[in-house]
């Protein structure tokens, strides 16, 4: 059973034409939906066919990671329920929010900016996934720099064609945007971005998807 946590954070604002009256109008709604526990995580690629699916709340990273003598690069998934999005509803603007939470080594001065994909995967996890499923690549530029705190990308075309094609979720891919990560200095350059749940224990910053 899918279990997702839907918080509208504003309701209902009707605009004030002077004189301290109630104003007319139709009313703004903004949702915010957390993301889904039992699709949040990443994956992890060795560079030679080895792969693994790992649930978000073992350290959720983005990047090269510096494992055991050899390389591994990161890549984090995030998926939203569309249910808290009223049928027939025009959507203005969707904003994915991620909290950068953690940086290990030098990822930005290494490997460049942090992209996200608009993806669609189900809740059988494939290597496949790391980089294919891809309905729109590199939609926007989630980070380019190391100081921690919520970070902000538009979305709104991932969101309206999601719901245009009856699609149930939008769901995203965050990685670095070089095509061959490796870069062979001896340690990690990474990121990590909290997700559902809880990762580092911080369950106060989860990743939103703001739509209005």
């Amino acid at each position: 059973m899918r279990t997702t946590s839907i918080c509208i954070l504003l309701g209902l604002l009707l605009a004030s034409c002077g004189g301290g009256g109630g104003g007319d109008g139709d009313p703004d709604r903004q949702v915010a939906v957390a993301s889904e526990a039992n699709l949040d995580g990443y994956l992890v690629e060795d560079g030679s066919g080895g792969w693994r699916w790992q649930p978000g709340y073992a350290r959720p990273t983005t990047g090269e990671r510096f494992w055991d003598g050899d390389y591994e690069e990161c890549r984090q998934f995030f998926t939203f329920d569309l249910d808290a999005i009223p049928a027939g509803a025009t959507i203005d603007r969707a904003t994915l929010r991620l909290y950068q939470y953690d940086v290990e080594g030098d990822p930005y001065g290494t490997l460049g900016d942090v992209v996200v994909d608009h993806v669609f995967f189900d809740e059988v996890i494939r290597l496949a996934y790391f980089d294919g499923q891809t309905l729109d690549r590199n939609l926007g530029t989630v980070s380019t720099e190391a100081s921690l705190g919520y970070r902000d990308v538009i979305v709104t075309s991932a969101v309206r064609r999601d719901l245009g094609d009856g699609r149930e979720r939008s769901q995203f891919r965050v990685r670095f945007d070089v095509p061959a990560i490796t870069v062979i200095d001896g340690r990690s350059d990474y990121v990590c971005f909290t997700d559902a749940d809880g990762a580092a224990g911080d369950t106060m910053r989860p990743p939103m998807l703001v739509v209005e």
